[in-house]
């Protein structure tokens, strides 16, 4: 629900008619050097060579996809990037996929923590314990298990053991508020291993500067600023690259600018009206603003249209240039850094099987999304975020489904 909705995908429907050349090769090497290549080679190509069939998938099932298509930051080395509407955020997934739910029969209950997976005596699993809100048990009979239960980004302890630097000053995107019941606190893994699955990949952590003043989702139409009016970073480059500068930056912040010019997001108007972003007649107005001299932020802004003019960033070697920032109004908010996403995980097979240290296959049980490991290597692109849960989601429901037709 919290999700922009970006998903990444080669999609020949809209790219052949822009010239854009694209497969699911050229797409499974981006991913790859995106995570300095230790991501799990076949498990990429599985996400790799699924994403079309999934994004039309999703389209049939009644997801509406705009047809423009653009580059997700740093990682596509094409632009194989889509937004969905009328939202362009994860409600209009769950929209389409509740109501085929809904279709079929699927039954959901809430209020009911999933504590234990349970297996007969050949290791298979075939019950998971659970308790409700008022302490209730109830155990429940399974054919296949999937666990779909996210990252462990919210759960400080568990965090910290792998990265020392996330304490409890950090918050996180699936909680922007500070208020919301989160999900996201390891239960699924710590479930897994406990029957002997393995983990991969815990140490890398991603962090992301989402609950921000920043107007667009798309790399090229912005910049961010130390709050002594200089930039610091590729503001396109690598999210854990951007996110160390950022946090090594002066009081750990930075200002993000954009103008009339780009293209806002879905959540610009709410950021707007709560005084997130901020809105300028002129430079001038928004460095007194910042509090920043605007002689400094005038050059800064000069020299940056110059990079963006000619294609070319002598200073951070930025390559995704849209626009230059110079029509007023100007927009402008604080950013700074909150745990996003939890590369680590649950080591899978590309058939979304979960595998224990040995690296056998654990009968029965099935993993997707943010409780796996191995997916995305050091850093996750933007965009494979949503395709890694659809892809995944969708094959361990495939293979869980033939399990469960053979069982008895």
């Amino acid at each position: 629900m919290f999700s922009g909705g970006v998903l990444n995908a080669p999609d020949p429907k809209r790219q052949e008619p822009k010239g854009i050349k694209d497969s699911p090769e050229l797409f499974a090497k981006d991913i790859m050097e995106a995570g300095d290549n230790i991501a799990d080679k076949d498990v990429v190509m599985a996400l790799a060579s699924n994403a079309t069939s999934t994004l039309y998938w999703l389209e049939d099932l009644g997801l509406k996809v705009k047809d423009e298509i653009y580059s997700k930051g740093a990682g596509n080395s094409v632009e194989r990037s889509h937004e969905t509407e009328p939202f362009t955020s994860g409600r209009d997934y769950l929209d389409v996929l509740k109501k085929a739910a809904d279709k079929h029969g699927v039954k959901f209950v809430t209020s009911m923590k999933a504590t234990e997976l349970l297996q007969d005596k050949n290791g298979r699993v075939t019950q998971v314990k659970a308790v409700d809100n008022k302490g209730k048990e109830t155990i429940y009979e399974a054919k296949a298990v999937i666990l779909a239960t996210g990252g462990f980004g919210a759960n400080v302890e568990m965090r910290m053991q792998y990265d020392p630097r996330l304490t409890s000053a950090f918050g996180t995107t699936n909680n922007p508020s500070g208020k919301a019941q989160v999900g996201n606190t390891g239960d699924g893994i710590v479930m897994a291993q406990k029957i002997g699955a393995a983990t991969t990949g815990m140490e890398y952590i991603q962090l992301l500067a989402l609950n921000s003043g920043r107007s667009v989702v798309y790399a090229g139409a912005d910049i961010f600023i130390t709050k002594d009016g200089k930039r610091f970073v590729d503001e396109n480059g690598r999210r854990d690259v951007v996110a160390n500068a950022m946090i090594a930056a002066p009081d750990s912040f930075c200002w993000v600018i954009t103008d009339s010019q780009s293209r806002k997001a879905a959540t610009f108007e709410s950021r707007l009206k709560s005084g997130m972003i901020k809105e300028a007649q002129s430079v001038e107005e928004m460095a007194k603003g910042m509090g920043i001299d605007p002689k400094v932020l005038q050059q800064t802004l000069d020299t940056y249209n110059k990079y963006a003019k000619e294609g070319k960033d002598p200073e951070f070697g930025r390559t995704i240039f849209t626009q230059q920032i110079d029509k007023a109004p100007y927009y402008y908010g604080k950013m700074q850094q909150e745990v996003h996403y939890t590369m680590g995980g649950l080591v899978i097979s590309p058939k979304a099987e979960v595998k224990d240290s040995k690296g056998k296959v654990i009968s029965g049980l099935y993993a997707a999304g943010e409780v796996t490991g191995g997916v995305h290597g050091t850093n996750r692109v933007g965009g494979n975020g949503v395709l890694d849960i659809m892809v995944f989601g969708r094959i361990a429901g495939q293979n869980a489904a033939e399990i469960a037709k053979k069982t008895k």
